[in-house]
C-alpha cells in the first residue's frame, strides 16, 4: 500500500507543478494514509468529501467525485475502488 501511496503523491506533485486543478480519488481505507503522505510532502491539499474543493488539490472518495471535473486525476488503487462498492467499474467513469 505504500507503494501505492508513495506514487500517488509523486503524480500529485507532477500535476501540481504544472498548475493543474488536481483531483485523487481514493478508496476510504486509503485516506487516512493518503492525507498523512501528502502532509509529510508538505502539500497543501483540500477534502472535497468535506465540500473544500479548492483550486489545487483535492482528495476524494470515489463517490464524491461523481460530476465533478479536474484538469488531472489521479486514481489511488482503481481495483480497491471496484472491489469496494456495490457499483464495480461503475466507479471509475
Amino acid at each position: 500500500r505504500a507503494l501505492l501511496v508513495d506514487a500517488a503523491v509523486e503524480a500529485v506533485q507532477k500535476h501540481s507543478a504544472k498548475g493543474l486543478f488536481v483531483g485523487v480519488v481514493r478508496p476510504d481505507a486509503y485516506r487516512d494514509e493518503l492525507a498523512a503522505a501528502l502532509d509529510d510532502a508538505e502539500i497543501n491539499w483540500s477534502d472535497a468529501d468535506d465540500g473544500e474543493l479548492t483550486r489545487a488539490i483535492n482528495v476524494v472518495s470515489p463517490t464524491a467525485a461523481k460530476g465533478l471535473e479536474f484538469d488531472a486525476v489521479v486514481v489511488l488503487d482503481p481495483q480497491a475502488i471496484v472491489e469496494g462498492g456495490p457499483h464495480g467499474l461503475r466507479m471509475l467513469y
